[in-house]
């Protein structure tokens, strides 16, 4: 009995660990990903570089077989699913994600896009447009999740003759929200496999010949 509480404890501690992606864009700059853990922090992108390895000669390709080169077998669709269920898989993910957007918490949000083009006139119009965009688009964040701090801001940029892009977010969930949100894509996959299967096409048969 000590045992069974034991476990469903650790469980439990697990699942209110929270999970979360620290990372960026800018322009000029490659993407930085970062994955939270509790209090782990595993930096994935950008990779360091490896060490070069030595390269091995090629080995002598085999000859083709007489009769010419054989013919390439077409490859079946990605995981057996045809177009119409791939659709339908994006679909389940938005559900899925739609269930726990207000869950999912927002710690720091930065977004910031300043214009610039070779025209000064396209630069204030495009600078009007931004703060339009970006004066309708942040209630929206808002209301869909929970942000602590944000930082939107468009801006303008006269001596520069093309846009740059800034934009960094911290998030996190909770791991039991994650295992739900798993959980719920493998049982809709399952069901959008069965339904939208991609089998290859049967040649008929030719009918045998009654005497």
């Amino acid at each position: 009995m000590r045992a069974l509480f034991i476990i469903f404890l650790i469980l439990t501690v697990l699942a209110l660990i929270p999970v979360g992606v620290d990372g960026g864009w800018a322009t000029g700059q490659s993407v930085t990903l970062g994955v939270r853990v509790g209090l782990i922090k595993l930096n994935i992108l950008p990779k360091k570089p490896r060490e070069p390895k030595v390269k091995k000669p090629p080995k002598p390709k085999k000859a083709a077989a007489a009769g010419g080169e054989p013919a390439k077998k077409k490859k079946p669709p990605l995981d057996g699913i045809d177009k119409k269920g791939k659709l339908e898989l994006v679909k389940a993910v938005l559900r899925a994600l739609g269930r726990f957007r207000a869950k999912l918490g927002v710690q720091y949000l930065r977004f910031h896009y300043t214009v610039a083009t070779p025209d000064p006139f396209k630069t204030a119009m495009g600078f009007g447009i931004a703060s339009g965009a970006a004066s309708a688009f942040v209630p929206l964040l808002d209301n869909a999740f929970d942000i602590e701090e944000r930082d939107v801001a468009p801006a303008f940029d006269f001596t520069q003759s093309k846009p740059r892009v800034d934009l960094w977010i911290t998030a996190s969930i909770l791991f039991w929200q994650l295992l739900f949100i798993a959980a719920v894509l493998g049982v809709d996959y399952l069901k959008i496999k069965k339904q939208h299967s991609s089998e290859p096409d049967k040649k008929p048969q030719p009918e045998k010949r009654k005497d």
